[in-house]
């Protein structure tokens, strides 16, 4: 069987990909040792996807590598714009920067663009990526499913988000055999 033939842009494809899934492991190996990143909350999903973004990125760059025709690439291109988009779009939205996450981003785009020159065809998935993805930032999904996710299966993190003035012996003691219970604090009062 005859290798496939290497075109303009192969190789680049694949670096972009490969450096975005090193770097997502870096921040993943960051979280891990110095505890979440700064713009994010801290939930179950901002810990984990830097972790995702290495699962996703390493083994898309070996079949970029290997099989730069792949229809796969083509597929998983739509998926990483849009999901970046989305990313970036909320971050500026909530003036919650993480230069590691944008810099990811920027890699993702990148092989999104170098993606769009090599095949014509994912040019409308690239420049529907960018539109849809940013759009969706505006019903903040990274949010909405970070705190689903740790409330469902991080209950402890959210008591340790509670601020300082707020009495762990009051929450955990409740005389009602309710299964909602409701905390009311303000946030920035110290009295």
């Amino acid at each position: 069987m005859e290798p496939e033939r290497r075109e303009k842009g192969d190789l680049l494809l694949a670096l972009l990909l490969a450096s975005a899934g090193a770097l997502s492991l870096g921040l993943g190996l960051a979280t891990l040792f110095a505890g979440p990143l700064r713009a994010r909350s801290g939930g179950l999903l901002a810990l984990a996807l830097p972790w995702l973004g290495a699962v996703f990125y390493g083994p898309l760059a070996l079949l970029a590598a290997r099989s730069p025709r792949s229809p796969w690439i083509s597929r998983a291109t739509g998926l990483f714009v849009f999901a970046h988009a989305s990313l970036v779009a909320e971050s500026l939205i909530a003036r919650a920067l993480c230069w590691g996450c944008l810099a990811v981003a920027g890699l993702a785009f990148a092989a999104g663009g170098t993606q769009a020159f090599r095949s014509r065809p994912d040019r409308l998935t690239v420049a529907s990526g960018l539109l849809f993805g940013a759009a969706a930032a505006f019903f903040s999904p990274f949010d909405r499913v970070d705190d689903w996710l740790t409330r469902t299966l991080w209950p402890a993190r959210v008591l340790e988000q509670l601020p300082s003035m707020v009495d762990r012996a009051e929450i955990s003691r409740c005389e009602h055999p309710s299964s909602v219970r409701v905390f009311l604090y303000e946030k920035d009062c110290e009295s």
